[in-house]
């Protein structure tokens, strides 16, 4: 995995904009500490990445991937 970004960084919104240019995404979002299994969401648009980044209170982890890209190693990461 490749270093985690603190959304509201400078770091976070160039990956973040870099994820928007190679929609669709796929993003599994992580609950450290609650005992709880990932859930997963398929971004096709923007909005959907948007809305989903704004989704999710802090605490929580976004591991994401580029559905185009699934066969090179490598995910990025977000923390909220």
């Amino acid at each position: 995995m490749t270093p985690r970004a603190k959304l509201g960084t400078a770091a976070a919104r160039d990956l973040v904009a870099r994820l928007g240019d190679r929609l669709p995404l796929l993003v599994e979002v992580r609950f450290p500490g609650c005992g709880t299994s990932s859930d997963w969401y398929v971004c096709s648009t923007d909005e959907q990445w948007q809305e989903l980044l704004a989704r999710f209170p802090s605490g929580r982890t976004l591991v994401v991937k580029s559905v185009n890209d699934l066969n090179q190693a490598g995910w990025d990461v977000l923390e909220t």
